[in-house]
């Protein structure tokens, strides 16, 4: 019976180590253009070739399609990103997000990644 007992023990030990999430802290830097940065709307097309996010979106509000983009899902803590601009940067956990925000909406991917900028 102890030996059973060890046994499941030992299993969730190491299933409760083994943690499948999309969203772990990355020290990969992906490059990026910020196609809209809105009270935190905020869309990124990757422009370095990888893939996280959603392959296609059309934006709704001008009819063009864009490939490998997301949105972010922590505006409040993932850096200066102004429309337009290229960034570098890297995946991070995703956090509460509780700044204040205008109500102004714009378009964004329903794909989300949490995401830092770095220099």
């Amino acid at each position: 019976m102890k030996a059973v007992i060890l046994f499941f023990a030992a299993v969730l030990a190491i299933s409760c180590g083994k943690r499948h999430n999309d969203n772990v802290v990355s020290a990969r830097v992906y490059q990026g253009k910020v196609l809209k940065a809105a009270c935190g709307n905020i869309a990124i097309q990757l422009t370095d070739g990888s893939s996280i996010g959603q392959t296609y979106w059309l934006d709704p509000s001008d009819s063009i399609e864009y490939a490998n983009v997301f949105k972010v899902a922590n505006p409040c803590n993932c850096g200066p990103i102004t429309a337009g601009s290229n960034i570098r940067f890297r995946l991070v956990p995703p956090s509460p997000q509780n700044c204040a925000q205008c109500l102004m909406w714009v378009p964004v991917p329903d794909s989300a990644r949490a995401i830092v900028v770095v220099p």
